[in-house]
């Protein structure tokens, strides 16, 4: 049914229509990515200027569609398919882990198993 016809539905129900309308915009891939994203940045507010320097650092050695395509964040955008699927976001995650500071690295193994649980 879509979301139209849920809208339009004489037994309406605002949740329903919601949950519609989130599942239309936000397949599950897009929301992998997003997750994705959002452990970057919780992660980058937790560090202390050292951390900060030693993960853009390590950012940033990487080839440039690898950090281009994470930057542009979306499908469709340009190097974005660097991370459209989990394989691919754990190739960039693996040239990434290698190119930071060993104390960098830990902290994020950390912070991986602390989300991941």
């Amino acid at each position: 049914q879509s979301l139209a016809q849920e809208l339009n539905d004489k037994d309406f129900h605002p949740d329903k229509a919601a949950t519609k309308a989130y599942h239309t915009i936000w397949s599950p891939e897009n929301i992998r990515q997003r997750n994705f994203a959002v452990f970057g940045g919780e992660f980058l507010m937790k560090q202390n200027v050292v951390g900060l320097r030693g993960f853009f650092v390590g950012f940033f050695r990487l080839p440039q569609p690898l950090w281009a395509g994470f930057l542009a964040g979306w499908p469709t955008l340009p190097d974005n398919d660097q991370h459209e699927s989990w394989y691919k976001r754990i190739w960039y995650g693996l040239n990434f882990f290698v190119q930071i500071p060993w104390q960098v690295a830990v902290a994020m193994t950390v912070d991986i198993v602390g989300y991941s649980l």
